[in-house]
């Protein structure tokens, strides 16, 4: 599971009625409540989080958004919708301290390059970004991926931004952490400011293998999903599904994961119909579909690459994922 840790700057209200500032506010909050929803990742916020935005009189309130909104002349966002979310995120998101086990620690120097995202904070803005990536970097040492960790922000000049940080960590609370101080740490994190950007960085087959959890994929598809074309049929997964994929998975290139990915979308959207065809009782062409017992839904097949296809269960407008099986393989799992 992914661990999005959420900078204070994604709920520093704007100080001023600049549009493109309001926007990339409100967007910040919106991304954050597609990732905050099921099991594909974990949305942390540091402890200091909601005391220093208090403190830079910078944490979202109604009234401020409100009237920022009205100055700037912006109709299409209404106040109560984002706040509401901005609430609810800052009053249910886990706590990084206490998800990562490590309380407390000193470091005597750290570096951040690059860090121009980050002129024009306030210092107490900054430190509680920079905490969160010194949290970050211990977990690391600890032996946990740093792929899966990621930091979500704004103010980035693109959608994302490789962040490195040297740090010299000279003590962690012994009962809580296994890092043994002193030592000098250095990782390099991406910083994200939309979904989208955080996707197209995942590296899907470890992320598959590593979780070799259904609920990972449903969690995927849902955000994919909701941030473009929505869904046209309903769907599930057969218990046979993640093993096929993984199967296959485990020797093919770290583009296949997202190619079955795409067959998964393009199904449950109905789209590219003409590399779907059924699956027929025998081998001839004009043998009925073939149909599960249980239920009567249609065998299906789609083209995923010249090599592998998809098989599954429809019946009117729910689907039922089967397996993802070479191309001399017809079967379909009852």
């Amino acid at each position: 599971m992914l661990s999005v840790f959420l900078d204070p700057s994604v709920f520093s209200i704007p100080v001023e009625p600049v549009v493109s500032e309001i926007e990339e506010f409100v967007n910040a909050i919106n991304e954050i409540s597609l990732l905050d929803s099921g099991e594909l990742c974990h949305v942390l916020l540091s402890k200091y989080t909601q005391e220093a935005l208090a403190q830079t009189d910078s944490y979202p309130i109604y009234q401020r958004l409100d009237d920022l909104i009205k100055e700037a002349g912006i109709r299409h966002i209404q106040t109560y919708d984002v706040m509401v979310v901005a609430d609810y995120i800052l009053k249910t998101a886990s706590i990084a301290e206490e998800f990562l086990k490590c309380k407390e620690y000193l470091t005597e120097s750290y570096y951040i390059t690059p860090n121009y995202y980050l002129f024009g904070r306030s210092s107490r803005l900054v430190s509680v970004h920079d905490h969160l990536l010194n949290l970050m970097l211990i977990h690391c040492k600890e032996g946990y991926p740093v792929d899966d960790h990621i930091l979500f922000g704004t103010k980035l000049h693109g959608d994302r931004e490789l962040v490195s940080i040297d740090s010299l960590i000279e003590a962690v609370d012994p009962v809580l952490s296994k890092v043994s101080p002193p030592c000098r740490l250095s990782a390099s994190f991406y910083i994200h400011k939309t979904v989208n950007s955080i996707f197209s960085t995942i590296d899907w087959l470890q992320c598959l293998l590593r979780h070799k959890n259904v609920a990972f994929l449903k969690d995927l598809l849902a955000v994919e999903l909701t941030n473009r074309d929505p869904a046209v049929c309903s769907w599930s997964f057969h218990p046979d599904f993640t093993d096929s994929f993984l199967d296959i998975a485990r020797n093919e290139s770290a583009e296949f994961p997202k190619r079955v990915i795409r067959s998964l979308l393009l199904t449950i959207r109905e789209q590219q119909l003409d590399k779907t065809h059924h699956l027929r009782e025998g081998q001839s062409g004009g043998e009925p579909q073939l149909r599960r017992v249980k239920d009567g839904s249609g065998a299906w097949r789609r083209d995923i690459d010249y090599e592998y296809h998809l098989h599954y269960w429809k019946n009117g407008n729910e689907i039922e994922f089967a397996v993802v099986v070479p191309h001399n393989v017809f079967g379909i799992p009852q």
